[in-house]
Formats: structure tokens, sequence, C-alpha cells
């Protein structure tokens, strides 16, 4: 059985993969092998993530920090297909959310 990787290991691959098809140095049977690989660690990623949502809105229910939640909602730029991480906009609306939060405790 494969060693299942976490989130970073799972974007350092993402990334290796996007550029060997970007090079376009790849025979088509190796390019759909990897295109394949490169679906399956994104579904997974989004998979993590959603369970991580789920457990952050769970520790907020559990300290009484979910009466006005503040639910995620990515900026349009935010939820594209980001390669190499979220613009700039997107982590100032992050820590600009944490901040927030850190205010209501």
């Amino acid at each position: 059985m494969a060693k299942k990787l976490n989130l970073e290991e799972a974007l350092t691959e993402l990334e290796g993969i996007v550029g060997e098809l970007e090079a376009g140095e790849l025979s088509l049977d190796d390019a759909m092998k990897r295109f394949e690989r490169g679906v399956k660690l994104t579904r997974d990623w989004q998979s993590a993530l959603s369970v991580a949502e789920q457990k952050v809105e769970t520790l907020l229910a559990d300290a009484g920090l979910d009466d006005d939640p503040l639910p995620f909602e990515p900026e349009e730029d935010c939820s594209s297909a980001q390669v190499r991480g979220p613009p700039a906009r997107c982590s100032r609306s992050i820590n600009e959310r944490k901040k927030t939060l850190l205010n209501l405790s």
C-alpha cells in the first residue's frame, strides 16, 4: 500500500506534474498517466481540506463561537485552481478572518 501524502507533499508532487505536462516532453501515454495522478492528488487534497474545514467548524461550535459563524467563501480568484498557492488577496482575506475569530474569543 502506498504511503498517504500530507497536503504539502501532495502539492509539491502536483506542481511537479504540472511542470512535466507544461514542458510537453512526455509521451501521450506518460502524459495521461501523470494527468490521472494529478487528478487523484487534486481530489484527495480537496477531500482533506473539506475534512479540515469540518473540524474547524466543530471546534468553533464546541467553543461556543458558532452563534454567528463566518462561512468560508473564497473570492473568485481563490476558487480557481492555483498550483503555486493562493494569490496575496486570498491570504489577506484568510488573515482578516483569523483576526475576526480571535477577537470573538
